[in-house]
C-alpha cells in the first residue's frame, strides 16, 4: 500500500517523531550536569535546523559535533543568563514581599529581555558563526523588528514553566510529554520559525 510506502507523508512523520523522540533523550541526558544546558540547547537546535532545512542526517553526530564546536560560546552565555535569572527571580520575590510594585514591574520587564535573549541567541549560536556581543546585540535586534514572532516564540520558551502553575492532571501530562518529545518538538517549531527570520538578515 502506498501508505505505507518509504516515500509516502505518514512514513516521514513517523520518522520525524521517532527522530524527535531520540533528540529529546540526548537533549535531557546532556542537560543533567546543569552547567551543560547551554550547549545542548544549542545543540538541539543545530539538529532541528537541519531536519527543518529537509537535510538528511545523523543526530548523534549532528548534536556531538554542535557540542562540542559550541561548548565554549554556550555556556558563557548559559553561566551569565543561570545566574541573572536567578537574581532576578530572587529581587522579584523581595519586592513582592515589600510590595514595591515599580521596581517589581522593571525586574520583571528585564527577566522578560533576558528570556527574549534566550529565545534568539542560542538558535543563532546554532546557525551561525560570530562573537558574542554581536550575537547579542542581533538577538535584540531582530526580536524588535519582529514582534509577532518574538511573541510567538517566547510563548513556546516559557510554555513548560507555566504548565507549573495548572492543574495537577494538565501538569503531569505536560510533564510526560516534555520527558518525551516536548523540548525536541518545541526547538523544531522555534527553528521553523526562526530559520526564516534569519534568512531575511542572512547576506
Amino acid at each position: 500500500m502506498k501508505l505505507y510506502n518509504e516515500d509516502s507523508k505518514l512514513y516521514e512523520i513517523l520518522g520525524n517523531v521517532g527522530d524527535l523522540i531520540i533528540l529529546n533523550i540526548l537533549f535531557i541526558i546532556s542537560c543533567l550536569p546543569i552547567i551543560t544546558i547551554g550547549a545542548s540547547i544549542t545543540s538541539m537546535h543545530s539538529v532541528t535546523n537541519k531536519m527543518v532545512m529537509g537535510e538528511n542526517i545523523n543526530i548523534f553526530k549532528v548534536y556531538k559535533d554542535s557540542f562540542i564546536k559550541n561548548f565554549k560560546q554556550a555556556t558563557l552565555v548559559w553561566i551569565f543568563v543561570f545566574f541573572a535569572i536567578m537574581i532576578l527571580i530572587l529581587d522579584i520575590q523581595i519586592l513582592g514581599i515589600y510590595q514595591n510594585n515599580i521596581l517589581l514591574g522593571l525586574v520583571i520587564g528585564v527577566l522578560i529581555l533576558l528570556i527574549i535573549l534566550i529565545s534568539y541567541i542560542f538558535p543563532m549560536i546554532a546557525c551561525f558563526h560570530n562573537t558574542i556581543f554581536i550575537f547579542i546585540k542581533n538577538s535584540f535586534v531582530i526580536a524588535s523588528l519582529n514582534i509577532l514572532t518574538t511573541l510567538i516564540v517566547f510563548i513556546l520558551n516559557v510554555l513548560p514553566i507555566l504548565l507549573l502553575f495548572v492543574i495537577d492532571f494538565l501538569n503531569q501530562v505536560g510533564h510526560l510529554f516534555y520527558l518525551l518529545i516536548g523540548f525536541s518538538s518545541t526547538s523544531y517549531l522555534i527553528m521553523k520559525i526562526l530559520s526564516k527570520v534569519f534568512k531575511k538578515y542572512t547576506n
